[in-house]
């Protein structure tokens, strides 16, 4: 037996409700999902200007690591007045190369993450906070090899004080000053953060 074109009629219209109704639930998932979507904040023209930035950053760092790694080739090679003079030389400049390779490796680990502008606003992923290279840290970059500096006149200091072990100077091998004030240099913010602690705990003072 056939429906009644009453009820074809009916079953039409709510199927065209039904449409109409699914078609507004389809626009509004398409807007929740447009507002939900991770949306960077950064302009073209600063992301351009933090890429440039960066470029300048890693350029300046690997300069820095090929001057301390040729310096003390060349220092070795010459026959040195003062020998004890050209061995705290090697060492400043071996620690200078530490703390330049070790600044270099931080920038690029920030980098692979993005790039955050002075606002805070992250490139790309901003819903999820990462260390990222930024313009403020660009120059923490550039003076955190100077760090080193310090640290592998402390690594000479060290081995010719005869704290680890050395009988006397005379015995120190350029090699192993190179290789300690390097490390020094690779991990000074580290050392720097162990002293300060041990100070303050030693003395009761603030640093």
């Amino acid at each position: 037996m056939g429906d009644s074109p009453a009820n074809t009629a009916d079953l039409c219209r709510e199927m065209e409700a039904l449409a109409v109704l699914l078609k507004q639930m389809s626009m509004h998932l398409d807007q929740l999902a447009q507002t939900t979507e991770p949306q960077s904040k950064i302009s073209s023209t600063e992301l351009d200007k933090l890429k440039k930035r960066f470029r300048t950053v890693t350029g300046s760092l690997v300069v820095f690591m090929i001057g301390a790694t040729v310096a003390p080739a060349l220092l070795i090679a010459r026959s040195p007045v003062s020998p004890r003079l050209y061995l705290i030389c090697m060492a400043m400049l071996a620690g200078f190369g530490g703390s330049s390779m070790a600044a270099l490796r931080s920038a690029l680990d920030r980098r692979a993450n993005g790039f955050e502008d002075s606002n805070g606003d992250q490139w790309p992923d901003p819903f999820h906070a990462k260390e990222r290279f930024s313009e403020a840290m660009s120059f923490w970059f550039i003076v955190r090899p100077f760090f080193g500096i310090p640290m592998g006149a402390l690594a000479y200091w060290v081995i010719a004080g005869n704290l680890i072990g050395c009988a006397s100077a005379v015995e120190i091998s350029p090699l192993k000053i190179l290789f300690a004030a390097f490390v020094a240099g690779l991990f000074a913010k580290t050392i720097i953060e162990i002293l300060l602690k041990t100070v303050k705990e030693v003395f009761h003072v603030e640093a």
